[in-house]
């Protein structure tokens, strides 16, 4: 189990293997760039369109209120992943193997909270929203 690896590197690589099983299940294309300078992990295809996916994951949870806390800010900077770098963060809990698909546009800090039993949780509506990810991505309105 991956709860029991306890270098977060290798834990994370492991959390993007994790990944790639499960769009492969859904039918989504996933690439692995050939370096690891990017701000993203993955390129995911659906279709005629692409997403850059950031994987994250976590084992810790706050017993007291029941939240699994999730670093999801790019570890050698200071600030957040932007949209012009990163399409999505896929969240992993991986005691539970549950993910979260997050546009990047809704994450709100360097840290998310993770409420998988509470409907009101701000990033609950993107638990196992893997049809994200096959959805074209919206276009900027026009100017006429």
């Amino acid at each position: 189990m991956l709860t029991t690896i306890a270098h977060p590197r290798l834990r994370g690589e492991m959390a993007e293997l994790c990944f790639f099983a499960r769009a492969a299940l859904l039918g989504l294309s996933v690439s692995k760039p050939f370096t690891d300078c990017l701000p993203y992990d993955l390129i995911v295809g659906y279709g005629n369109h692409l997403y850059r996916v950031q994987v994250k994951s976590t084992i810790h949870l706050h017993s007291r209120d029941k939240r699994y806390m999730c670093h999801v800010a790019p570890p050698s900077k200071k600030g957040k992943y932007s949209p012009e770098e990163v399409d999505f963060i896929a969240a992993y809990i991986i005691p539970l193997d549950l993910w979260y698909i997050i546009p990047i546009r809704d994450i709100g800090g360097r840290t998310i909270s993770l409420c998988p039993d509470t409907p009101s949780n701000r990033y609950h509506p993107y638990r196992e929203r893997w049809d994200l990810l096959m959805t074209p991505p919206r276009q900027p309105a026009r100017v006429v």
